[in-house]
């Protein structure tokens, strides 16, 4: 490993291309650039799988409670990665940070919350507590203790995880050999290409299955237009229900019980 060359991702290189190049620049420096890749994608409000939140927060973990503590993590955006930290550090084979993670989050105190908006408001009211505070800071002369080295574990981890991930997606078994399906890919720029892939099996005149042939068609614009009637739908449903409260409200008066009183007789 290249101890002092920066990798700056200036040539818009794929992850895949990145983790080519572990020989020959610093590995926090590619971490990083993996790094900013998927939160473009993040960004852009485009799903990230189970392996890609992994990197996302415990990256954001390392960079804010290097640069401001655990206070810091909590009280930032990256607060909405706290959930899913210790399992993140599990999975990339971390045990020190895992453990301090623990205990930070521990120390805030609000247990398990299925619902964000209320997690969110309940690190809020806590996070300037002084005695959580004094835990935190003393999690915190422990994290920057420990010689656990996240980068080289989240490198490690993106070589061995992310890309097995398409892999999954275009191994060709009984199962799903003849199938088409639609796949989206992110590409150096940043912005999304959708896709449909169409594969068929090959065999030898034995019956022996040999490979496949796969097309693929970019239906970018198809998703587009699809996206653009489903934005209008639901543009209608709302007009809809907008329209709708408003007309109950009209006729409000109309049946208020003293009208209902002044007719009564007159339908008996």
């Amino acid at each position: 490993m290249n101890e002092e060359k920066w990798f700056d991702n200036e040539k818009g290189l794929s992850v895949h291309e990145i983790v080519k190049l572990e020989s020959e620049y610093r590995i926090d420096s590619l971490v990083c650039a993996v790094e900013e890749i998927l939160s473009r994608k993040d960004d852009n409000e485009i799903d990230i799988n189970e392996e890609e939140l992994v990197v996302l927060a415990v990256e954001s973990m390392e960079r804010e409670v290097n640069n401001g503590g655990f206070e810091q993590f909590f009280g930032n955006y990256s607060w909405r990665f706290s959930p899913y930290l210790v399992v993140c550090l599990n999975r990339i084979g971390s045990t020190q940070a895992k453990q301090l993670a623990e205990q930070a989050i521990s120390a805030l105190g609000i247990g398990k919350l299925n619902d964000v908006n209320e997690y969110y408001q309940s690190i809020q009211k806590v996070i300037s507590d002084d005695g959580i505070l004094e835990k935190l800071g003393d999690i915190d002369s422990r994290y920057y203790e420990m010689n656990e080295n996240i980068a080289d574990l989240v490198f490690n981890f993106i070589k061995n995880k992310c890309r097995e991930v398409f892999k999954k997606h275009l191994k060709f078994n009984n199962r799903n050999i003849g199938q088409t399906y639609e796949i989206q890919f992110l590409n150096k720029a940043g912005s999304t290409l959708w896709v449909l892939m169409s594969t068929s099996p090959l065999y030898k005149v034995t019956g022996e299955y040999i490979g496949a042939i796969s097309i693929m068609t970019d239906i970018t614009a198809r998703k587009g237009v699809e996206k653009s009637i489903m934005d209008a739908m639901i543009e209608k449903d709302k007009d809809f229900f907008f329209i709708m409260g408003n007309m109950v409200e009209a006729v409000k008066p109309l049946i208020q019980k003293e009208y209902v009183e002044d007719f009564q007789d007159k339908f008996t």
